[in-house]
């Protein structure tokens, strides 16, 4: 089986985030189920500086960086995404929405009659910011996405809404984590609050600010990409409540980094208006740091299943009283409930909706 993964950013391009390294576990793992594998992304590298074009390999899976013309934040259009599109492709797999690259090659396996398989990521609801741009968007790009063969949700949360905007053969997959799961001796603490992740509006990181501000003794690190100018207001708020000695504010840190962050904390907090997913929760518990995430997030389920942590309503006072309770208490985990997000295991069920799409391709063509 031949499968085409196409996606706005790849590797080098780490600064991404959750999509790159969704993929980069996802296709190694595929491979050594025997499907083979190619990538197609923009050429994006790290803070968005280009890489050269063309095709390489990248951790034994074969990479086709395709020069971007058009450019806005990480959308982009790579004129030549449809050309990547091949008779010999099974399936093509799209991360994403809305943008130009990914799009085309939507439009391109579904001119072409290759089974698309659709994963949003958290994209299909118009939030926050342009919600008219991206409505707009929609309505042009409705018969590719709405059409595809499969449409992949992360979570249980996810899959409802998907279903409620219209979207057919929904199929719940979670994400692959790089399961590092220890319980080993912890440094001491560093600090009492972390987070990492995009810097945004979306997050509500003010409640972190909120936490500090109630409990004294607390220290946070906000760590990760600033998308929208969030740190500076984080940092004018910790001013103003007389907490910004206690709060450290990081840019985008590597994965040996972020790992160490957050063993050195003592909860990880994710209060998200919205989060599809939330590998970073997810990585964080795994790593054997108790989390506090919200209802709205798409891993309250697996910080249900493990008992590691507490999750609550998207209200401020719920947060930081959350949060307190954690550092109050001791977190047992039940850590069985990680092994259905090992990539092997993932890439396993994705392997079986590859497998799916084909046949049903087969059957109705």
């Amino acid at each position: 089986m031949r499968v085409l993964l196409c996606l706005s950013a790849y590797k080098p391009a780490l600064d991404y985030g959750g999509p790159v390294t969704k993929v980069a576990l996802l296709a190694p793992a595929l491979q050594e189920l025997g499907v083979d594998v190619e990538i197609a992304t923009a050429n994006f590298g790290e803070r968005r500086a280009p890489v050269p074009p063309g095709r390489r390999m990248v951790d034994g899976v074969p990479v086709t960086y395709l020069r971007r013309v058009v450019t806005r934040n990480w959308l982009s259009v790579a004129p030549g995404s449809r050309r990547v599109l091949r008779s010999d492709f099974d399936v093509v797999h799209c991360f994403g929405l809305r943008d130009g690259m990914v799009s085309a090659a939507a439009f391109g396996a579904r001119r072409v009659g290759i089974p698309l398989v659709l994963e949003p990521m958290g994209m299909a609801v118009p939030r926050i910011r342009n919600a008219g741009i991206k409505q707009a968007f929609d309505r042009l790009a409705q018969s590719a996405v709405h059409g595809a063969t499969a449409t992949i949700a992360t979570s249980e949360l996810e899959a409802g809404e998907l279903r409620s905007l219209g979207y057919q053969n929904v199929v719940v997959r979670p994400n692959p984590i790089a399961l590092v799961l220890t319980m080993a001796p912890r440094p001491d603490a560093i600090y009492d609050i972390c987070y990492i992740g995009r810097l945004h509006t979306k997050k509500r990181l003010n409640d972190i600010v909120s936490a500090l501000a109630a409990h004294p003794a607390w220290t946070a690190v906000i760590a990760g990409p600033d998308e929208d100018g969030t740190a500076a207001v984080l940092a004018s708020a910790a001013s103003k409540a007389g907490v910004e000695r206690r709060l450290t504010l990081k840019g985008w840190v590597h994965e040996d980094e972020r790992d160490a962050l957050i063993r050195s904390s003592r909860v990880f907090v994710l209060p998200s208006a919205t989060e599809n997913f939330g590998n970073a929760a997810a990585e964080a518990i795994a790593l054997g740091t108790p989390v506090v995430v919200t209802d709205q997030c798409g891993v309250a389920e697996l910080v249900r299943q493990t008992n590691f942590g507490a999750v609550v309503p998207v209200k401020t006072d719920a947060v930081v009283a959350a949060i307190e309770g954690v550092l109050n208490g001791r977190a047992a985990g039940e850590f069985d409930a990680l092994a259905r997000y090992a990539p092997a295991a993932v890439a396993a069920q994705q392997k079986a909706i590859y497998e799916l799409v084909t046949k049903a391709t087969t059957r109705s063509s």
